[in-house]
């Protein structure tokens, strides 16, 4: 039965992680360090044993899946703020599941063609679950953008490095940047003149020259 084999298979790694932690370490009396050693070998077998029979479960299956949707969901979210390599070592000190950074990469980009075949449907989703706030004053729109390394060949913007007339060795390189742009409408509760001069009134400021910025790059 499957639920045999789960529990054997978590059963022998916790028994094997735990001995190989608990191997080298004296016993004999109790101290902060040898209680420290013990809490870690126990945690790490328990997580250890628990992937094992996790995994078990899911190769009986045999989708194809590597990864559960909220192990996807978590890894997008890091790599939303970190890049892959860091996003696994944040997982490694901070979750249960350790995917390398090749594995993250290949979750962005199945996930990422995922989402531009209904890209069109999740935005409807989106939009439908919105509401502006009955307590709306003020509403703010703003754009901004940053400049992205793509893996793919390009022309690079910019002066060239060489003389105009000199044959380009290499015209189109293995990557390019490209200008990513992101929208966002903010809705403000509060819409108080005071607030509109806040800097001009507090003297913190008196010395700083203050400037109107309605766009930049």
């Amino acid at each position: 039965m499957l639920e045999d084999k789960i529990i054997q298979a978590a059963t022998e790694e916790f028994k094997q992680k735990l001995r190989h932690a608990l191997e080298n370490l004296s016993m004999a009396t109790l101290t902060p360090e040898l209680a420290t050693q013990v809490s870690q070998g126990l945690q790490e077998s328990i997580c250890s044993a628990a992937l094992v029979g996790y995994r078990t479960f899911l190769e009986s299956y045999k989708t194809g899946e590597y990864a559960m949707p909220q192990v996807q969901e978590c890894v997008l979210l890091a790599t939303a703020h970190l890049t892959p390599k860091e996003a696994a070592s944040l997982l490694k000190k901070s979750s249960l599941f350790h995917p390398s950074a090749t594995a993250i990469n290949n979750m962005i980009e199945e996930n990422g063609e995922l989402i531009e075949a209904h890209l069109d449907e999740l935005q409807h989703t989106i939009r439908d679950g919105e509401e502006v706030p009955q307590q709306t004053q003020v509403v703010v729109a703003s754009m901004d953008g940053v400049n992205v390394l793509m893996r793919e060949p390009g022309k690079k913007s910019g002066r060239p490095k060489e003389r105009p007339d000199k044959p380009e060795a290499n015209p189109e390189p293995a990557s390019t940047y490209k200008n990513a742009m992101v929208g966002s409408i903010s809705f403000y509760g509060i819409g108080d003149r005071n607030i509109w001069s806040y800097l001009d009134q507090n003297a913190r400021y008196n010395e700083y020259e203050k400037l109107v910025d309605f766009y930049h790059r």
